[in-house]
């Protein structure tokens, strides 16, 4: 018997066994793959491409060697989990095992869903040729609709944005979800906000839709090329089916499984960890999540997570990261707060730059940040190290970057 056994070698399935290995080399810990092999080849092939990826395929596959040098148990195996009178198994293609404790990490299936807003789009329609452009309308404002939104928009399509709400990113710091407004409007993207009753028609003849969309008091008529609406993102429920405890709570149509505090789902045995807030795509809380159930599976350690030093962000060009709290946040918090602002260069001949704003408790204290911008990635993650460890504000002006992006950005900080 396994001490744990962690189902999906996703990046923080890998990094669970990395840190159960090296933190408590007296555990027996099994790494069953649970088909992430084809989202490795499927990185590897959108990096030789040209695209966008932080993996190649003999990466994972390296790591995963040295996992089984080290004493872990990797098993490339597709399963689902069986209840018997006496104990909780994983039952493989070709083997069953059991287990102490299992951790549940991204399925591949929950990844393709949340990573492929662009599958959504029939074959051929994404093109950058303006004979192949369409009027595209989108109805939700979640992080992944901005990424689809702009997506499109770079290649040449009209498209408009539907939200209920008053502010894009309702729950985010109002300038810098201003700011994030104005630079998407200014690559063409209309957003509508106050968006309610919205009915869609398809027009067989013209193979159009036509909308009808009251936006604050006014109703508007449009028309449009191609509809995309919120889908609902199944879970794999099979692999958890054949358990008694989880069968009362599954939903069918349910994108999450519940934990409690202590991510611990309806059946005791069984720990799972995600990388979704609020909408936001995070591997950072996914990893984050993964090492804390380790922790207290192999550990005991009653440590608790610190979501607000997390970084979490939306992958537009350019990026848009946050970390701590928004301004609201903040002085809820505190009678008196501190307010940064620091700008990147313009690029080219864009009336828009980015920037960052941090947020300082009285002591000078750093409690929060937004950068959206070129830097952005590299600039909150130096944020993230100064806030967790208590550095002010004028001590990281002074700091030696080497990124000179985010070395001008702090130089230049002043305070409102």
């Amino acid at each position: 018997m396994y001490d744990l056994a962690i189902i999906g070698a996703s990046p923080e399935g890998i990094s669970a066994a990395q840190r159960g290995i090296s933190n408590y080399p007296a555990s027996r810990i099994a790494l069953i793959t649970q088909g992430w092999e084809g989202v490795w080849a499927e990185r590897a092939s959108t990096k030789k491409s040209g695209g966008q990826s932080d993996w190649t395929e003999a990466e994972p596959t390296e790591k995963l060697r040295q996992l089984a040098a080290f004493g872990v148990d990797v098993i490339p195996a597709i399963g689902h989990f069986k209840q018997t009178e006496t104990e909780l198994a994983w039952q493989g293609d070709q083997r069953a095992l059991t287990a102490q404790a299992y951790l549940l990490t991204t399925a591949v299936e929950r990844y393709q869903a949340t990573q492929g807003a662009l599958t959504q789009i029939p074959s051929g329609n994404l093109t950058s040729h303006p004979s192949g452009a369409k009027t595209w309308g989108i109805w939700g404002a979640f992080p992944q609709h901005l990424v689809l939104a702009q997506t499109l928009a770079q290649h040449g399509h009209s498209v408009q944005l539907f939200t209920r709400n008053a502010h894009l990113l309702p729950e985010e710091d109002r300038e810098m979800g201003h700011l994030l407004r104005w630079y998407l409007e200014a690559q063409g993207i209309k957003i509508w906000r106050n968006c309610h009753r919205f009915t869609a028609n398809f027009i067989p003849d013209s193979q159009t839709y036509q909308l009808s969309v009251q936006s604050g008091t006014t109703t508007h008529g449009l028309q449009i090329d191609q509809l995309l609406q919120p889908q609902c993102l199944k879970l794999p429920w099979h692999w958890l089916k054949a358990l008694p405890d989880f069968c009362p709570a599954i939903k069918a149509n349910a994108p999450y499984v519940e934990v409690n505090d202590c991510l611990q789902t309806a059946h005791p045995q069984i720990f799972a960890c995600g990388g979704s807030l609020k909408g936001y795509s995070s591997e950072a809380i996914a990893i984050q999540e993964a090492n804390y159930v380790v922790d207290r599976v192999l550990g005991n350690s009653q440590r608790p997570i610190n979501y607000a030093q997390i970084p979490f962000g939306i992958d537009l060009n350019p990026p848009w990261y946050r970390v701590g709290l928004s301004e609201q946040q903040a002085t809820a918090q505190w009678e008196k707060i501190h307010v940064y602002y620091g700008y990147e260069a313009y690029q080219g001949a864009s009336p828009l730059r980015g920037g960052c704003k941090i947020l300082a408790n009285q002591q000078d204290q750093m409690v929060g940040a937004h950068w959206f911008g070129a830097s952005a990635k590299a600039g909150i993650s130096l944020l993230t190290l100064g806030m967790t460890g208590g550095v002010t504000v004028e001590a990281l002006k002074n700091l030696p970057v080497v990124d000179s992006g985010v070395a001008q950005v702090l130089q230049d900080l002043s305070q409102r």
